[in-house]
């Protein structure tokens, strides 16, 4: 039923049992007769084992693992999106960052480089860093540098060494001597 009595909070039994509750400042809580938000009003869900929150579909269906889903569980919190597709960040009406369904992380942009197997990809005005990991056959692993969308340089790993790859650059350069006698 639905309780009344109490300090203008509405109360939502089952069995003579709380389940729910707005309080008088107007949170919501699911699990707690006491739905304490810090600095304005919101929505607590509580549960002695893990508290979750979901949000699904009907066209893909509602089972247990389903969906998407922001929790708390023995200390661990989490967010878990149950579907094969990315998780999405933004702000200001516009995307700023992803994780993909392959576990990339990717910054400023919504795919990897082309044939890529990048781990972090992120960019701002044609210019960014890409840390790769292992490529398909294993090989080695390295850091791209971008600008204008073109791999300006990059470092590269392997088992017994690492290679730092760019153009010639004078800052670059040790021991440099003026050359006498030149023509």
């Amino acid at each position: 039923g639905i309780d009344l009595s109490t300090n203008d909070n509405i109360k939502f039994d089952i069995a003579g049992s709380e389940k729910a509750i707005i309080d008088s400042s107007g949170n919501v809580g699911i699990g707690t007769s006491s739905p304490t938000i810090a600095n304005g009003r919101g929505l607590v869900i509580a549960d002695a084992t893990a508290a979750r929150l979901k949000l699904c579909d009907t066209t893909t269906g509602e089972g247990a693992t389903d969906g998407f889903q922001v929790g708390h569980s023995g200390g661990l919190a989490f967010i878990f999106n149950h579907e094969n597709e990315p998780i999405q960040f933004g702000t200001n009406n516009a995307e700023k960052m992803r994780l993909t369904e392959d576990g990339h992380l990717l910054i400023n942009r919504t795919t990897t480089a082309s044939g890529s197997k990048a781990m972090v990809d992120f960019q701002d005005g044609g210019r960014g860093l890409g840390i790769i990991g292992p490529s398909s056959g294993g090989g080695s692993q390295a850091m791209h540098f971008f600008t204008g969308g073109t791999q300006v340089g990059s470092i590269s790993l392997d088992t017994s060494s690492t290679a730092f790859n760019t153009s010639s650059d004078y800052r670059l350069k040790e021991n440099v001597v003026e050359l006498t006698n030149a023509l």
